[in-house]
């Protein structure tokens, strides 16, 4: 039996429930706030696996992207527990008598928006399961890296003639 390609796409597309993927699709420009705040803070959470600042950076164009762009937010039944906490954490600085003690929960109290633009943002199950896949790959792809490391540290370690 002969392999065809084109019978399993169309396989893979019922079995999905999704339209096919058209190519040039994928490299086209976002022509909405939403999406550039998608792609956004898809880049943002992935990127923190990698580097704070570049996670910031996206971060930041995410926020600026629904916020330009009007995009209202959508919140997950934890917003409400989430806000007061943050309000709590506002209060407790407000009444510190120590305020450069909070002042790092003050500075991070942006990251509370995390949540509700990532929800805002991965709305559809293929973006959810996207952002899942790559985010395991990337994750799986540090933690390799982060093996590879303690065995090349360890060998030069026995090298040196440290004991470990």
């Amino acid at each position: 039996m002969r392999w065809d390609t084109e019978q399993s796409t169309s396989a893979l597309n019922h079995l999905t429930s999704e339209r096919p993927v058209d190519e040039h699709q994928l490299l086209r420009i976002p022509k909405s706030a939403e999406e550039v705040a998608f792609w956004c803070a898809f880049a943002s959470v992935i990127a923190v696996i990698f580097s704070i600042a570049i996670f910031h950076i996206f971060f930041g164009a995410a926020l600026v992207a629904m916020l330009v762009g009007r995009v209202r937010p959508r919140f997950p039944l934890i917003g409400l527990p989430l806000a007061l906490f943050a309000i709590g954490t506002l209060i407790a600085f407000a009444f510190s008598e120590d305020r450069s003690a909070g002042m790092s929960q003050i500075k991070h109290i942006y990251l509370y928006l995390t949540l509700p633009v990532i929800f805002t943002t991965l709305r559809t199950p293929s973006r959810a399961s996207l952002y899942f896949m790559v985010a395991a790959g990337a994750t799986a792809l540090m933690a390799a890296l982060g093996c590879a490391q303690y065995v090349n540290k360890m060998h030069l370690a026995h090298q040196a003639g440290k004991n470990c």
